[in-house]
């Protein structure tokens, strides 16, 4: 008994080494209010961002900060995705993570395209806001039994959307996505879609420590 007591209390400790930094509740991203960019690049530091256009299209796609009125749901800047004709525009971070934790993701987004709710009630024809939770191995692969893609319409006012994850067996690393896609008309007469995002949280909640615990608690009870 008192082996397999042992042998409980140091399981404990080994999550407890895994989720330290990761405080339950606590925002695990760098720069979640878009406000750094200490390279003037217009990406908000910490983030990667990632575009694509439809080939020979004459689509386009940009991601960049905005600071004007009403573009920002807090502090003094907010990043903007946006497309013209078909394709998609994102930013991401990833950063470390545990199998079997509970991630959620969460944004206030915008929608500040030229459609309006009385042209399209359903909202613009192929134009979406999505967020990501993308869970990968020590190797970079991507484990797609813990990743998943929520697609979501906005308007003209900052709302908040959230997803929320179970890291797979074999995590290392989540990376938070948000983004925008438009399948549009191409050019000549492509039209123009983007949405604002700002304050963004990546909230872990150490589930699996918080089992494995009260199973040593039931250990030492008997």
């Amino acid at each position: 008994m008192r082996g397999t007591k042992s042998a409980l209390w140091a399981l404990a400790a080994g999550f407890a080494l895994l989720v330290a930094g990761q405080a339950l509740g606590a925002n695990i991203l760098y720069n979640p209010g878009m406000e750094i960019d200490a390279d003037n690049d217009s990406i908000p530091d910490g983030w990667t961002q990632a575009l694509y256009v439809e080939p020979n299209t004459g689509s386009t796609a940009w991601a960049g900060l905005v600071t004007g009125q009403g573009e920002v749901h807090s502090g003094l800047k907010a990043e903007e995705l946006g497309v013209t004709g078909k394709g998609y525009a994102a930013i991401h971070q990833t950063v470390p993570a545990v199998p079997g934790q509970i991630y959620t993701l969460s944004a206030y987004i915008r929608y500040a395209g030229n459609w309006t709710i009385e042209d399209h009630p359903n909202g613009p024809p192929g134009d979406r806001a999505w967020m990501k939770l993308e869970f990968y191995d020590i190797n970079g692969t991507l484990l797609n039994d813990g990743s998943q893609k929520y697609s979501f319409y906005y308007w003209y006012t900052f709302l908040k959307r959230e997803m929320t994850r179970i890291a797979p067996a074999g995590t290392v690393g989540v990376r938070a996505v948000l983004g925008m896609e438009h399948w549009g008309n191409p050019a000549p007469n492509a039209t123009s879609h983007w949405f604002q995002y700002d304050t963004a949280n990546l909230t872990p909640e150490p589930s699996s420590l918080i089992l494995l615990g009260a199973l040593v608690c039931l250990r030492r009870r008997r």
